[in-house]
């Protein structure tokens, strides 16, 4: 069991308290608590206990806010700390990649120059800086310029030069069979470019007259080449008069 403080312990706490409350009690305010009887000190210093008390649960509440902030404001900067390292990481990573990749590129140029002056020459294209750069990003050629009279004529002019260096560098038995295949080609386009004109012909002279369109199935057959080819040529003539001599040999040439 405590001990029980004597009057003038309870005195003296009691005007202390006063004192850190207000900042100073008068020696009259003294005396008139020294005279107030037992009971009515015990009261008033328990009532002090109770303001002490609470004041310590305040403090103590105030000081587990404190530490909990500071613990969450180190966890913030811990985790800011962690965050910036990822950027930086993630930072280095791209630039790695992005260097990676403008070595490959750069690596990768000459090849792709390369490719282009084909497909410059194939498709007619000019080889002017705008159209290298837009390959060089893109690698595709739409869009681009065409090639000038110059650098048409150039283009020919080397298709030329490169020829003369393969023929110059075959034997007699090469050149002879390269001459023949030539005068065999020659005579292969001609006979194609008379079959054109007889052709155009043809469609010339059905444009005079309105022929319906050619059906797609003849008397329950498919009415393509082969059944051109292999009906008799009475099916063959009344085709021929129903639809057009050009839509008949059209039909036949696509085989």
């Amino acid at each position: 069991m405590a001990q029980e403080l004597s009057k003038e312990v309870m005195v003296r706490e009691i005007i202390e308290f006063y004192e850190h409350k207000n900042g100073s009690v008068t020696d009259a305010e003294k005396a008139e608590l020294s005279r107030q009887p037992l009971e009515e000190i015990r009261r008033r210093h328990q009532y002090v206990e109770h303001l002490y008390e609470h004041l310590h649960t305040v403090q103590n509440t105030i000081l587990g806010i404190e530490a909990i902030q500071a613990k969450r404001a180190a966890s913030a900067k811990l985790e800011h700390q962690r965050d910036l390292e990822d950027f930086e990481w993630y930072r280095e990573q791209e630039v790695e990649k992005d260097a990676v990749a403008a070595a490959q590129r750069k690596a990768q140029e000459p090849q792709d120059r390369k490719d282009f002056a084909k497909l410059a020459r194939q498709h007619g294209l000019s080889e002017c800086r705008a159209n290298v750069t837009l390959w060089l990003s893109t690698h595709s050629i739409d869009g681009m310029a065409k090639a000038t009279r110059t650098e048409l004529d150039a283009y020919g002019q080397e298709l030329i030069e490169k020829e003369n260096v393969r023929l110059l560098g075959l034997g007699p038995v090469q050149l002879r069979q390269e001459a023949r295949a030539a005068g065999l080609q020659s005579r292969i386009q001609g006979q194609q470019n008379e079959a054109d004109e007889v052709l155009e012909a043809q469609r010339e002279r059905d444009s005079r007259t309105i022929f319906p369109v050619l059906p797609e199935n003849w008397q329950g057959q498919k009415l393509d080449a082969a059944f051109i080819k292999s009906c008799s040529a009475e099916t063959q003539r009344l085709i021929t008069r129903r639809f057009g001599a050009y839509q008949v040999q059209a039909l036949l040439n696509k085989a």
